[in-house]
């Protein structure tokens, strides 16, 4: 299994550098005449506080076993998110909400919703070197924006009971990495990228399934390279809608995800910049 997660993130690692070196290269790497800007300058404070809707129609799952096949699952997510821009280009984002799992393939039924929670951080590329190495931006083609972000999210433990009496209890986990390329169309800004995932689900079952009976362990996902393309929209620039002192402030996206998984996201957003 390391193995194999360690061949992903070299194909991973592969794709930023034929993003980036490039980039910097023709930018003729770090321009040492120009006044040096102090790297913790607080600047462009932004905060934005949001509401975010999530339908994982499809996750497999495996474990050694149950060799039969993979394990489905789905997932119902309701989550206020709430992120902070501490310093330009460079953001710290939280989770929190309700979510339930189904774990279509044994047949207990949805979980209850539990506590949903994650933590993550961004990095505007484009945005924040820009500041230090002004040429960086003009190396990129097409005015297109790259953003690298990471995130851990969890889903608690909820016990399902058969009318037999059997139960399983099952909690989420999971991790991703992933990279994105944007570029602005006005009010709206549509984006594609790539991530690595990691996401396991703690299993306790008291009856025999496939042959397994009493099982207690971990199930994990068995694809871990993803794909995701969705929109940005930025009402403040959206005619009419931009002159409404609250609507101005608002934004949406949304995005649309697979090979991992198949999911579906939407959200709402308001920005306070100070």
């Amino acid at each position: 299994m390391r193995k194999k997660n360690a061949k992903y993130l070299i194909i991973f690692v592969t794709l930023v550098s034929f993003v980036l070196l490039p980039a910097i290269t023709e930018a003729g790497g770090l321009d040492s005449s120009k006044k040096k800007v102090p790297l913790f300058t607080f600047i462009g404070r932004e905060l934005v506080i949001g509401f975010e809707e999530k339908y994982m129609a499809e996750r497999n799952f495996e474990h050694s076993r149950f060799p039969e096949g993979d394990i489905q699952f789905e997932s119902l997510q309701h989550l206020g998110t709430l992120s902070y821009e501490f310093i330009e280009g460079q953001t710290i984002k939280g989770k929190l909400g309700a979510a339930r799992i189904e774990n279509k393939a044994w047949g207990y039924g949805k979980h209850d919703y539990e506590l949903a929670w994650g933590f993550g951080g961004e990095w505007d590329v484009v945005k924040c070197i820009n500041r230090y190495f002004p040429k960086m931006h003009a190396a990129l083609p097409g005015e297109i924006n790259t953003i690298f972000s990471g995130q851990y999210f969890a889903i608690g433990s909820d016990k399902e009971t058969a009318a037999g009496g059997s139960s399983l209890e099952e909690e989420w986990r999971g991790w991703d990495i992933s990279i994105t390329f944007s570029k602005s169309l006005n009010a709206f800004t549509p984006y594609i990228g790539a991530a690595l995932s990691w996401a396991e689900i703690k299993t306790k079952l008291d009856q025999n399934i496939s042959g397994v009976e009493n099982f207690d362990g971990t199930l994990k996902a068995d694809d871990h390279i993803g794909g995701f393309i969705g929109t940005d929209i930025d009402f403040s620039k959206c005619g009419k809608l931009g002159n409404i002192p609250f609507v101005r402030d608002l934004s949406a996206h949304f995005e649309v995800r697979a090979f991992d998984e198949l999911a579906f996201t939407s959200g709402l957003n308001y920005t306070f910049q100070f």
